[in-house]
Protein backbone atom coordinates (compact mmCIF):
# COMPACT_ATOMS: atom_id res chain seq x y z
CA UNK A 1 0.00 0.00 0.00
CA UNK A 2 2.68 2.33 0.65
CA UNK A 3 4.12 2.52 2.11
CA UNK A 4 8.67 2.69 -2.86
CA UNK A 5 6.78 5.44 -4.28
CA UNK A 6 5.91 6.01 -1.99
CA UNK A 7 7.14 5.57 -4.24
CA UNK A 8 9.47 7.03 -6.86
CA UNK A 9 9.15 9.81 -4.65
CA UNK A 10 11.87 9.08 -2.99
CA UNK A 11 13.84 8.48 -6.01
CA UNK A 12 12.93 11.91 -7.65
CA UNK A 13 15.82 13.50 -4.87
CA UNK A 14 18.60 11.81 -5.86
CA UNK A 15 17.96 12.94 -10.09
CA UNK A 16 17.56 16.36 -8.59
CA UNK A 17 21.02 16.16 -7.22
CA UNK A 18 22.46 15.61 -11.13
CA UNK A 19 24.89 18.24 -11.84
CA UNK A 20 24.14 20.10 -15.32
CA UNK A 21 27.61 18.36 -16.86
CA UNK A 22 25.24 15.32 -16.98
CA UNK A 23 22.37 15.26 -19.49
CA UNK A 24 19.42 15.93 -17.79
CA UNK A 25 16.01 17.04 -18.99
CA UNK A 26 15.17 21.28 -18.57
CA UNK A 27 12.33 20.49 -16.20
CA UNK A 28 14.81 19.16 -13.38
CA UNK A 29 15.91 22.01 -11.16
CA UNK A 30 19.39 20.58 -9.44
CA UNK A 31 20.82 21.28 -5.89
CA UNK A 32 24.24 21.70 -5.16
CA UNK A 33 25.73 19.66 -2.25
CA UNK A 34 27.22 23.11 -1.10
CA UNK A 35 23.91 25.11 -0.60
CA UNK A 36 23.38 26.16 2.89
CA UNK A 37 19.24 25.81 2.34
CA UNK A 38 19.85 22.40 0.57
CA UNK A 39 16.86 20.61 1.41
CA UNK A 40 14.42 23.22 1.07
CA UNK A 41 15.94 23.56 -2.44
CA UNK A 42 15.53 19.71 -2.82
CA UNK A 43 11.81 19.77 -1.71
CA UNK A 44 10.53 22.71 -4.25
CA UNK A 45 12.68 21.32 -6.96
CA UNK A 46 10.39 17.87 -5.89
CA UNK A 47 7.38 20.30 -5.98
CA UNK A 48 7.98 21.47 -9.37
CA UNK A 49 8.76 18.23 -10.42
CA UNK A 50 5.45 16.66 -9.62
CA UNK A 51 3.96 16.72 -13.31
CA UNK A 52 6.73 14.57 -14.58
CA UNK A 53 6.53 12.03 -11.52
CA UNK A 54 3.26 11.35 -12.08
CA UNK A 55 3.77 10.73 -15.73
CA UNK A 56 7.33 8.87 -15.39
CA UNK A 57 10.57 9.75 -16.51
CA UNK A 58 11.76 6.84 -18.91
CA UNK A 59 15.54 8.45 -18.95
CA UNK A 60 16.12 7.62 -15.53
CA UNK A 61 14.15 5.09 -15.28
CA UNK A 62 11.54 5.80 -13.32
CA UNK A 63 8.18 4.53 -13.54
CA UNK A 64 5.02 6.45 -13.11
CA UNK A 65 3.88 7.22 -9.42
CA UNK A 66 0.60 7.26 -10.06
CA UNK A 67 -0.55 4.61 -11.02
CA UNK A 68 2.52 2.75 -9.46
CA UNK A 69 2.75 -0.29 -10.77
CA UNK A 70 4.48 -3.09 -8.05
CA UNK A 71 4.50 -6.70 -9.87
CA UNK A 72 4.40 -8.51 -6.39
CA UNK A 73 4.00 -7.76 -2.28
CA UNK A 74 3.56 -10.43 0.20
CA UNK A 75 0.56 -9.69 2.35
CA UNK A 76 0.76 -11.40 5.60
CA UNK A 77 -2.12 -11.92 7.22
CA UNK A 78 -1.07 -13.52 10.19
CA UNK A 79 0.53 -17.23 11.36
CA UNK A 80 -0.08 -19.99 8.97
CA UNK A 81 -1.79 -17.87 6.55
CA UNK A 82 0.15 -17.56 2.91
CA UNK A 83 -1.10 -14.52 0.85
CA UNK A 84 0.25 -12.33 -1.83
CA UNK A 85 -0.67 -9.80 -4.02
CA UNK A 86 0.35 -9.02 -7.51
CA UNK A 87 0.44 -7.39 -10.44
CA UNK A 88 -0.83 -4.35 -7.85
CA UNK A 89 -1.65 -0.32 -9.04
CA UNK A 90 -1.19 2.00 -6.49
CA UNK A 91 -3.38 5.16 -7.21
CA UNK A 92 -2.91 8.12 -4.90
CA UNK A 93 0.84 9.07 -4.75
CA UNK A 94 0.80 11.94 -6.32
CA UNK A 95 -0.95 13.96 -3.76
CA UNK A 96 1.53 13.26 -1.89
CA UNK A 97 3.25 16.26 0.35
CA UNK A 98 7.13 16.04 2.28
CA UNK A 99 6.89 17.06 5.61
CA UNK A 100 10.45 16.45 6.40
CA UNK A 101 13.80 16.23 4.82
CA UNK A 102 17.54 16.06 5.88
CA UNK A 103 20.33 15.41 3.37
CA UNK A 104 23.57 14.94 5.48
CA UNK A 105 26.37 13.60 2.71
CA UNK A 106 28.66 13.29 5.35
CA UNK A 107 27.01 10.74 7.12
CA UNK A 108 25.75 9.39 3.85
CA UNK A 109 22.21 9.54 4.36
CA UNK A 110 19.02 11.38 3.90
CA UNK A 111 15.82 11.05 5.76
CA UNK A 112 12.59 11.94 4.31
CA UNK A 113 8.68 12.23 5.93
CA UNK A 114 5.76 11.86 3.47
CA UNK A 115 2.24 12.47 4.05
CA UNK A 116 -0.48 11.21 1.71
CA UNK A 117 -4.08 11.27 2.34
CA UNK A 118 -5.29 8.35 0.53
CA UNK A 119 -3.79 5.54 -1.32
CA UNK A 120 -5.79 2.82 -3.17
CA UNK A 121 -4.12 -0.57 -4.56
CA UNK A 122 -5.99 -2.64 -6.71
CA UNK A 123 -4.81 -6.29 -8.30
CA UNK A 124 -4.70 -10.12 -7.67
CA UNK A 125 -4.71 -11.95 -4.56
CA UNK A 126 -3.55 -15.23 -3.82
CA UNK A 127 -3.89 -16.59 -0.26
CA UNK A 128 -3.76 -20.46 1.29
CA UNK A 129 -4.78 -20.12 4.99
CA UNK A 130 -7.42 -19.74 7.99
CA UNK A 131 -8.77 -17.01 9.45
CA UNK A 132 -11.55 -17.58 12.41
CA UNK A 133 -10.99 -21.29 11.57
CA UNK A 134 -12.30 -20.44 8.15
CA UNK A 135 -10.30 -22.12 5.36
CA UNK A 136 -9.38 -19.68 2.41
CA UNK A 137 -7.10 -21.28 -0.73
CA UNK A 138 -7.68 -19.48 -4.36
CA UNK A 139 -7.31 -16.41 -6.21
CA UNK A 140 -8.89 -13.25 -7.88
CA UNK A 141 -9.25 -9.80 -7.22
CA UNK A 142 -7.85 -7.46 -4.41
CA UNK A 143 -8.83 -4.36 -3.49
CA UNK A 144 -6.79 -2.01 -0.43
CA UNK A 145 -6.96 0.81 0.31
CA UNK A 146 -5.27 3.39 3.24
CA UNK A 147 -6.38 6.34 4.44
CA UNK A 148 -3.97 9.11 6.08
CA UNK A 149 -0.30 7.62 5.11
CA UNK A 150 2.81 8.54 7.19
CA UNK A 151 6.57 6.76 6.20
CA UNK A 152 9.89 7.67 7.53
CA UNK A 153 12.48 6.70 5.12
CA UNK A 154 16.11 6.32 5.94
CA UNK A 155 18.33 5.83 2.99
CA UNK A 156 22.28 4.87 3.23
CA UNK A 157 24.41 5.88 0.70
CA UNK A 158 28.16 4.66 0.31
CA UNK A 159 31.19 5.89 -2.32
CA UNK A 160 32.55 2.93 -4.59
CA UNK A 161 35.29 3.48 -6.76
CA UNK A 162 34.45 1.67 -9.91
CA UNK A 163 36.76 1.51 -13.20
CA UNK A 164 38.70 4.76 -11.91
CA UNK A 165 35.12 6.75 -11.20
CA UNK A 166 33.97 7.48 -7.72
CA UNK A 167 30.11 5.94 -7.44
CA UNK A 168 27.60 6.36 -5.21
CA UNK A 169 24.42 3.71 -4.03
CA UNK A 170 22.38 2.93 -1.48
CA UNK A 171 22.96 -0.58 0.54
CA UNK A 172 19.80 -0.09 2.73
CA UNK A 173 16.68 1.58 3.20
CA UNK A 174 14.77 1.63 6.38
CA UNK A 175 11.23 2.03 5.57
CA UNK A 176 8.11 2.65 8.77
CA UNK A 177 4.84 3.30 7.39
CA UNK A 178 1.91 4.53 10.00
CA UNK A 179 -1.64 3.70 7.92
CA UNK A 180 -4.28 5.46 10.01
CA UNK A 181 -6.80 3.45 8.79
CA UNK A 182 -7.36 0.80 5.63
CA UNK A 183 -9.83 -1.03 3.99
CA UNK A 184 -9.12 -4.90 2.55
CA UNK A 185 -11.30 -6.60 0.38
CA UNK A 186 -10.55 -10.06 -1.59
CA UNK A 187 -13.28 -10.31 -4.23
CA UNK A 188 -14.31 -14.07 -5.61
CA UNK A 189 -13.17 -16.03 -3.07
CA UNK A 190 -14.12 -19.47 -1.36
CA UNK A 191 -14.41 -20.56 -5.90
CA UNK A 192 -16.83 -17.42 -6.10
CA UNK A 193 -19.60 -18.60 -3.20
CA UNK A 194 -21.72 -15.34 -2.36
CA UNK A 195 -21.65 -16.29 1.37
CA UNK A 196 -18.72 -17.90 2.18
CA UNK A 197 -17.47 -13.96 0.80
CA UNK A 198 -18.98 -12.40 2.60
CA UNK A 199 -18.29 -13.87 5.73
CA UNK A 200 -14.79 -13.57 5.04
CA UNK A 201 -14.40 -9.89 4.53
CA UNK A 202 -16.40 -9.63 7.45
CA UNK A 203 -13.76 -11.47 9.29
CA UNK A 204 -10.99 -9.14 7.82
CA UNK A 205 -12.93 -6.11 8.77
CA UNK A 206 -13.58 -7.33 12.38
CA UNK A 207 -9.56 -8.43 12.76
CA UNK A 208 -8.56 -5.59 11.32
CA UNK A 209 -6.31 -4.28 14.24
CA UNK A 210 -4.44 -7.62 14.38
CA UNK A 211 -3.80 -8.06 10.62
CA UNK A 212 -2.83 -4.55 10.50
CA UNK A 213 0.23 -5.48 13.04
CA UNK A 214 1.43 -8.14 10.38
CA UNK A 215 0.15 -6.61 7.38
CA UNK A 216 2.10 -3.19 7.12
CA UNK A 217 5.42 -4.85 8.20
CA UNK A 218 5.49 -6.74 5.35
CA UNK A 219 4.02 -3.57 2.95
CA UNK A 220 7.26 -1.94 3.97
CA UNK A 221 9.63 -5.24 3.62
CA UNK A 222 8.46 -5.19 -0.09
CA UNK A 223 8.13 -1.59 -1.11
CA UNK A 224 11.47 -1.20 0.52
CA UNK A 225 13.03 -3.52 -2.29
CA UNK A 226 11.25 -2.34 -4.73
CA UNK A 227 12.25 1.26 -4.17
CA UNK A 228 15.77 1.01 -2.97
CA UNK A 229 15.95 -0.94 -6.62
CA UNK A 230 14.78 1.72 -8.51
CA UNK A 231 17.12 4.34 -6.81
CA UNK A 232 20.31 2.26 -7.29
CA UNK A 233 18.91 1.95 -11.37
CA UNK A 234 19.50 6.05 -11.06
CA UNK A 235 22.61 5.96 -9.41
CA UNK A 236 24.20 3.70 -11.81
CA UNK A 237 23.90 6.29 -14.44
CA UNK A 238 26.08 9.00 -12.52
CA UNK A 239 29.43 9.44 -11.39
CA UNK A 240 29.33 10.87 -7.44
CA UNK A 241 30.25 14.40 -8.70
CA UNK A 242 27.68 14.15 -11.38
CA UNK A 243 25.16 12.67 -8.37
CA UNK A 244 26.29 15.48 -6.07
CA UNK A 245 27.92 18.70 -7.33
CA UNK A 246 30.37 20.97 -5.34
CA UNK A 247 29.65 24.02 -6.89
Amino acid sequence: MSENNLSPLLIAVFALFVSVNATIPDYIHTCKRTDPKIEQCVINSINILKPQLTKGIPEFEMPSIDPLKVPHMNLNLGPGFKAEGKDLLISGAKDFEIQNLVVNLKEDIIIIDLYIKKLIARGIYEIDGKIASIPLKGTGPLFLSGDTVTAHVVLHGKKVNKNGQLRYYFPSMDLKLNIADYDLKLEGIGGGDPTLGKVTNQVLKDEKASIKQTLVPAIEKSLSEYLLNAANNICKHFTWDELFPAS
